[in-house]
């Protein structure tokens, strides 16, 4: 070969070895971009996965602490039925007393409406098995089973309010009795209510545990 010749051909194989480094370098950057995007996508995957965890431990401790404010709302409500029942008990047996002294004393609304519903029976036994009552007698009580009837209507929302336990005051042991079951009943509820309350709130504290909520 010529010394034109070798001139001639050394241009076409620079610009050779130049396309194929140009070309190498394309495919670096190419691979590169792969890779990029493969990482990219696995980050992505566990992003989702940890986001996913996260979701599901959130919502098992919001389910778990909205069941917790359910069992002591509950709780409450056992208890504030228990010490109403209770305090019935108390004003029973203090009514029972108050009425050998000052007749003035005021009364519960327990005690005077269990003893104005005590009393309107009684008075309307009387009124339907005893005959021969005068007019005028007759009258009489049917006014004044009118008027207790009355009062028991003002009573019957703060009775309601305290969910107060109806009982028969004509024979006060039994109706005692009958309030120490209610009140014995209702702690119990209480109680039990207490001890799921206490299991749910280990349950809460074990799932903050696994896992770190903001």
């Amino acid at each position: 070969m010529t010394e034109a010749q070798d001139e001639n051909t050394r241009p076409d194989a620079d610009l050779r070895d130049h396309l194929h480094q140009m070309e190498a370098k394309v495919r670096k950057l190419r691979d590169a971009r792969n890779n990029h995007n493969d990482q990219a996508k696995r980050f992505a995957e566990q992003r989702n996965a940890i986001q996913a965890q996260y979701k599901e431990h959130r919502e098992k401790l919001d389910m778990s602490v909205a069941e917790v404010k359910a069992i002591r709302a509950e709780q409450n409500l056992h208890k504030t039925r228990r010490d109403a029942v209770q305090a019935q008990i108390r004003d029973l047996i203090g009514q029972s007393k108050a009425q050998r002294g000052d007749k003035n004393d005021k009364k519960s609304a327990s005690f005077e409406f269990n003893k104005l519903s005590s009393e309107v029976d009684n008075m309307e036994k009387t009124y339907e098995t005893r005959g021969g009552m005068s007019a005028k007698k007759e009258k009489e009580t049917m006014e004044k089973i009118k008027n207790m009837r009355r009062r028991m209507k003002e009573l019957e929302p703060e009775v309601e309010k305290l969910q107060l336990i109806k009982v028969d005051l004509s024979n006060r042991d039994e109706a005692i009795a009958q309030l120490k079951a209610e009140a014995d009943a209702a702690h119990k509820d209480f109680v039990e209510c207490l001890e799921r309350a206490k299991g749910m709130s280990k349950e809460v504290r074990r799932i903050i545990c696994s896992q770190r909520f903001p």
